[in-house]
């Protein structure tokens, strides 16, 4: 079984300078294409120009072409989004260790739990956006509850009222939840 080459490619039995004909047209920005310009630039007739577009499928090879090259486009895209979403992600891990290290540093009394919340949550919105997760959403009860005993026992290891805490929580909880 013979292996088709890709429809850019020199096709079986397509002369060499029938294919660079066609690699010049194909290169030709999309929107300027044309034969004439073509033959015009390569110096040969408009007639072998035609012959050759026609019998070896020029155009559609060349749509082929631009398609390959916009996806090419797209995955470099994707890629390039999902560097900078792991790259923004991380940050905003770091920033939240930086503000858990700086809070266990401070006296309670200089920092309190308004401040602890509202870093907190700048950061963790910077890493939902990065990871594409929605910013507001919907808790469930055990949810609620498995993150409140986590506050409870952050807001005691750095000297803060655990019932402030679940209550500013409570609070940021209801602004950013959704029904």
């Amino acid at each position: 079984m013979e292996l088709r080459p890709d429809p850019w490619e020199r096709q079986p039995r397509e002369a060499a300078k029938a294919y660079a004909a066609f690699c010049a047209y194909r290169d030709m920005p999309a929107a300027q294409r044309s034969r004439w310009e073509l033959a015009r630039q390569l110096a040969k007739s408009r007639q072998l120009v035609s012959r050759w577009s026609a019998r070896w499928r020029w155009v559609e090879r060349a749509e082929a072409w631009d398609a390959e090259l916009d996806r090419q486009k797209r995955l470099k895209q994707v890629e390039a989004i999902q560097e900078m979403a792991e790259r923004q992600a991380g940050i905003a891990l770091m920033y939240q260790q930086k503000i858990l290290e700086r809070l266990r540093e401070v006296d309670a009394g200089q920092l309190g739990i308004r401040d602890l919340a509202t870093w907190l949550d700048v950061a963790t919105k910077v890493e939902r956006e990065a990871r594409g997760v929605p910013q507001r959403l919907h808790l469930t009860g055990y949810l609620r509850t498995e993150i409140g005993q986590r506050v409870r026992e952050l807001a005691t290891e750095l000297g803060l009222n655990p019932d402030e805490a679940c209550a500013e929580l409570e609070q940021m909880i209801s602004a950013n939840s959704v029904d």
